[in-house]
């Protein structure tokens, strides 16, 4: 909604402006705008290796500054090149005006707005998520479709009219899911992108359908299964390396299959050590560890793709930045299996975390995170002011003994006493002056955040922190890469995740109650982990139909 609101107001202001300025001049910025928007687009990946120190905003500063760049450039030559403008009557002439100034808004914005997507936000941009329902499923769009005007210009004028091979639409089908895709991680990754020269693609081949039993694949009729396996090297100098850890994180949208025919597939899972089918949605988190192979750490993977029979592989491409050929190559009817060292052990896969909640049963399905146990304070500075605010307000006012202040304190575990209140604010105090480069626990910031959004009554409470916590705490998590948690209440549930340590948060936030449990595990390999999450653990206890 608020990216809608922001789409709109540019649109009536760019329109409104060049209502004014003339419909030649809207004709020339139009013609400049198309142009700058087109190049940008053919030349976005190349201007990208500038940014080389920088490969997760590479692409996308690479093309905001080429579209911006040749804009102003190409505006100033017109603007000295032609002086006149063509003379039409008034209303004639605002009308065009506003016609042609509409759609040089739907170009810049849109252009704006697909640079925007580049940049490693989170899936849903300012309230904007293009697949409410999953990936796999239909898309939504912003007003107007401004971004999609855009790729359909691009991909009507790439290999047609601006000429061009391979055309853009060849190499990127389906754009702005791509980009989406880039975006949609479902487990914590220090790197959004791959160096291209630590892939290579080992060797393709297709698996008869009367065979694929023998992987444990399930029938798919109709449909032509493919395997690419591909090499990643871990590599040894910054920034090119594949890993700030010992694990290699993907999920299977950030892995992509394009055919010669223009068409882009999703892997529907992997073989486990080279032999066992292994499902993938796009809810899935592919963690690798690496292996001595040859002389370099590697991580090898056999990707499964379930193709039309018509379709022929043209290549595979990895975290958006990493591309390998598969047509030069040829696909084999056949492929060798590798012996088992060349596989890594996955010591990762000895690495779980057992998790229970001790709540109500009647509460249903219990969402959840698990994320790093800390968090970088450039990443949640603005919030951390407006909480430290808020304490300031609250505790004045308990102070002054203003009574339905304590009707929500008794509501929220631990806050907010007059004595508290100021306790909660002096923290955020602390916080504000460690400075942006530093990293706090999550737990401290979020119980800073919640404990600041009480109100004056139980339901005033319920109403405000249930509204905060979908639209400030549920996106911040989002942005940090979690380990997504589904669980019923009085049950466990184990989950693989990577050593260290990990703060677990567990919800339930209807329009009756909200319950908030939070606390720290430490995972190591090996061992029985496991941690239990109870009413000690509880951050928000509210309940309206009790």
């Amino acid at each position: 909604m608020i990216i809608d609101i922001i789409v709109l107001l540019f649109l009536g202001l760019i329109t409104f402006l060049l209502v004014n300025e003339g419909p030649f001049s809207a004709v020339i910025l139009l013609f400049c705008s198309l142009i700058s928007s087109i190049v940008a687009m053919g030349t976005f990946e190349a201007v990208a290796k500038f940014f080389g120190k920088w490969p997760d905003m590479a692409r996308g500063a690479a093309f905001l500054l080429t579209f911006f760049v040749l804009l102003t450039l190409t505006r100033t030559i017109f603007d000295f090149l032609v002086r006149d403008d063509i003379e039409l009557p008034p209303l004639p002439a605002k009308i065009t005006s506003g016609v042609i100034g509409f759609f040089v808004g739907l170009v810049v914005i849109g252009t704006v707005l697909i640079g925007t997507q580049m940049l490693p936000l989170t899936a849903s941009i300012a309230g904007f998520n293009r697949y409410p329902n999953g990936l796999a499923r239909s898309s939504s769009s912003i007003w107007f479709d401004p971004d999609g005007f855009v790729e359909s210009i691009w991909d009507m004028t790439s290999g047609n009219s601006m000429g061009g091979s391979p055309a853009f639409a060849m190499i990127h089908p389906h754009f702005l899911k791509e980009l989406y895709g880039l975006r949609y991680t479902v487990q914590y990754a220090g790197r959004k992108t791959l160096s291209p020269e630590l892939l290579k693609v080992l060797a393709a081949g297709t698996i008869p359908n009367n065979k694929a039993s023998l992987f444990h694949i399930p029938p798919m009729p109709g449909k032509k299964i493919l395997v690419v396996r591909t090499q990643v090297n871990h590599g040894s100098k910054q920034p090119a390396i594949s890993s700030d850890s010992g694990y290699f994180r993907l999920t299977p949208s950030e892995v992509r299959l394009v055919t010669t025919e223009g068409r882009q597939y999703y892997p529907v899972g992997f073989l486990r050590d080279g032999a066992l089918f292994q499902k993938l949605t796009f809810n899935s988190a592919v963690v690798d560890d690496y292996r001595h192979v040859g002389g370099h750490r590697v991580v090898i993977q056999n990707w499964i793709f379930a193709l039309k029979p018509s379709q022929k592989p043209y290549f595979i491409e990895l975290k958006g930045t990493a591309r390998g050929l598969i047509a030069g190559a040829g696909v084999a009817k056949t492929l060798a299996a590798l012996p088992m060292h060349d596989y890594p052990k996955l010591a990762y896969e000895n690495s779980k975390l057992t998790i229970t909640v001790e709540a109500n049963a009647k509460l249903g399905m219990l969402t959840g995170v698990a994320v790093p146990a800390q968090i970088r304070m450039i990443k949640v500075g603005g919030l951390v002011q407006a909480a430290y605010k808020r304490l300031g307000v609250i505790s004045r006012a308990i102070s002054n003994s203003r009574p339905p202040w304590s009707d929500a304190a008794a509501h929220t575990v631990g806050s907010p006493t007059a004595a508290e209140a100021g306790q909660w604010r002096s923290m955020g105090n602390q916080l504000i002056a460690n400075g942006n480069s530093h990293e706090e626990p999550w737990w401290e910031i979020l119980q800073l955040f919640l404990n600041s959004q009480v109100s004056t009554n139980t339901s005033r409470s319920l109403a405000r922190l249930r509204h905060y916590f979908n639209n400030q705490i549920i996106p911040l998590l989002d942005a940090q890469e979690p380990v997504k948690i589904k669980i019923m209440p009085g049950s466990s549930k184990t989950i693989r995740i990577a050593p260290g340590n990990w703060q677990i948060i567990i919800w339930s936030v209807h329009s009756s109650h909200m319950f908030v449990w939070s606390k720290a595990a430490s995972v190591k390999i090996g061992q029985a982990n496991s941690v239990s999450l109870g009413h000690g653990s509880m951050i928000v206890n509210y309940n309206l139909s009790k």
